[in-house]
């Protein structure tokens, strides 16, 4: 790949990797979103369940049983936000690379006294 390709990938970069961010970001609200709801309707429903007399334990379980849905809907948030994260920092890994592989050819070349192009 010539210097003038790299440089090219290296511009566009910044916005790839602000994309990737933004899309990191907002699906980690959206598992902070379901966790808060998840925790709150499972209080609710342990203090309901314990309202009708069950013991302790009883109204945990049948708590985790009423709230089982949100439960699903945190785990798929969570892992929608850790495969986002993933995503922007294999952008950033990638960024890193190409700016270094430049920067050797850009010296290869500059030794060769070879016009750089950049």
């Amino acid at each position: 790949m010539e210097l003038k390709d790299l440089t090219a990938q290296l511009l566009d970069f910044p916005r790839q990797m602000y994309e990737a961010e933004k899309k990191a970001e907002e699906a980690h609200e959206r598992w902070l979103v379901a966790e808060t709801k998840h925790t709150y309707d499972y209080s609710r429903a342990f203090l309901t369940n314990k309202a009708s007399g069950l013991n302790d334990n009883q109204a945990k379980s049948q708590a985790t049983v009423d709230v089982y849905a949100l439960k699903m809907e945190v785990v798929k948030t969570e892992s929608a936000w850790r495969r986002a994260a993933a995503d922007h920092r294999y952008l950033e890994n990638k960024f890193t690379a190409i700016r270094k592989i430049a920067n050797l050819e850009e010296a290869a070349l500059m030794k060769l006294g070879a016009p750089t192009g950049a």
